[in-house]
């Protein structure tokens, strides 16, 4: 990331990715390359977290990590599902620059199509994945595997409210929500949103065999450990990915179209709060039946104390 410092000069600032398992070996291998900082997490020599820190210069700043195109070989078609306000765009533009291929979608939203998602629209296998939020979808045999997407569902309501009323980069900020008297307005719309997140999440976990055809990407942690989850999802993609790209795509993380989440507040009553955290609850024991500890959502929900 960079910032401008009072003299008007920009400063390069280090930005993290945390890979799970890696070894102190492949991180010498790699330290030539480019500016590196080591640690460990816990002083463990197994399966501990690897800290490398990218010095990310304004050079980096780049629109694309890689030449963009579509495949000209057909791939499986890869649904990227989620609820409205997980993280879907911001989920498009990492995937473009750790694989090159571009990403489709059941929508044609003109102007994301204009602003480096040129793939808007297409649905087969050409385009590395295809963004869908129709989870009913999902089983009816067009998709081969699936990346879901799951957010606090918390913060993927505020999103998708802000999306609604300002577009894809929007910011409702606490003072225009009471401004603009939004609070009815966001009552109503959630009354709708809550279990239709609970359904669809769930059919979504249901769809598909988690152990081949499906991988589970909590947003949390692409925010916490990036590096790591690009790993992941290049892997489940059947792509293996240069440090050149994985360094490019995270001092590049941002996109065009990820939105600003500064200045969080709470525009939940009781009522909403404890139905929104039950169904947290929920799933998450759907998410540790399916697939165990390993992909469990990496928060905790609040206590009936904490809440009152």
């Amino acid at each position: 990331m960079l910032s401008k410092q009072p003299d008007g000069k920009t400063e390069s600032k280090y930005i993290t990715g945390v890979s799970k398992g890696a070894s102190n070996n492949a991180i010498d291998d790699n330290a030539g390359n480019f500016e590196v900082s080591k640690q460990t997490a816990n002083g463990s020599t197994s399966d501990v977290h690897n800290e490398i820190q990218y010095k990310c210069q304004p050079t980096d700043l780049i629109s694309t990590c890689q030449p963009l195109h579509y495949s000209k070989r057909l791939l499986p078609v890869t649904a990227l599902y989620s609820f409205p306000g997980s993280g879907n765009t911001w989920m498009r533009h990492l995937i473009q620059q750790i694989t090159g291929i571009y990403t489709g979608a059941v929508y044609n939203d003109t102007i994301l199509k204009k602003h480096g998602f040129p793939g808007e629209g297409q649905t087969d296998g050409h385009v590395i994945v295809v963004k869908t939020h129709r989870v009913y979808f999902l089983p009816r045999g067009k998709y081969k595997r699936a990346i879901i997407i799951i957010r606090n569902p918390f913060d993927a309501f505020l999103a998708e409210f802000k999306r609604l009323n300002g577009g894809h980069v929007s910011e409702i900020t606490e003072g225009v929500f009471k401004e603009k008297n939004m609070g009815r307005r966001f009552n109503n719309f959630l009354l709708s949103r809550i279990d239709a997140w609970f359904k669809g999440t769930l059919s979504a976990l249901k769809s598909f065999d988690t152990n081949s055809s499906s991988l589970i990407v909590h947003y949390e942690n692409l925010k916490t450990n990036l590096r790591h989850e690009l790993l992941r999802i290049g892997s489940f993609l059947g792509f293996s990915i240069s440090e050149d790209i994985l360094k490019c795509t995270v001092c590049n993380s941002e996109g065009n179209h990820h939105r600003n989440t500064s200045g969080f507040f709470n525009p939940f009553s009781k009522q909403d709060t404890f139905k929104i955290s039950s169904y947290i609850k929920a799933v998450n024991a759907t998410l540790k039946e399916t697939c165990g500890d390993s992909c469990v959502f990496p928060y905790s929900t609040p206590t009936l104390t904490e809440l009152l």
